[in-house]
């Protein structure tokens, strides 16, 4: 399976989980050649001021709402794409969720900052998808 099957992959389970969970989504990947590929469920600068600002503590969900117990399982989902895409295709990932009770929920494959700081610092073109490119 190649790298772009497999970053496809991660963002569309990140596609799901945003539609059928109502939360937030920003994935930042980085390939082993350095190049970004950005995915947000809504607009990433939003959601990554949203996470710079964030202080509460973070938390796992173990309510059992029929929607959080499938947030939980969905969220697993896409954690574990991540991480194998950062395995099997040795590329940087950071993952951040906010669910619909605003809890956040993060990913990284190293250092969140290091890739949020790398992410900030990048000036090149690259590919960035939304819930609608993923839906065509």
């Amino acid at each position: 399976v190649t790298f772009n099957k497999r970053k496809f992959g991660v963002m569309k389970k990140a596609y799901e989980l945003s539609v059928l969970c109502d939360c937030e989504i920003a994935l930042i990947i980085f390939s082993s050649s350095n190049k970004l590929y950005q995915y947000a469920s809504t607009d990433m600068d939003k959601v990554l001021l949203k996470y710079t600002e964030y202080n509460e503590p973070h938390e796992s969900l173990t309510n059992k709402n029929i929607i959080e117990v499938t947030f939980t399982k969905r969220k697993f989902g896409l954690m574990k794409k991540a991480y194998e895409l950062s395995v099997l295709c040795d590329c940087e990932i950071a993952l951040i969720i906010f669910n619909s009770s605003n809890k956040l929920f993060q990913y990284a494959s190293t250092d969140m900052d290091k890739v949020l700081l790398k992410y900030t610092e990048y000036n090149e073109p690259h590919e960035s998808r939304t819930n609608n490119d993923i839906v065509e």
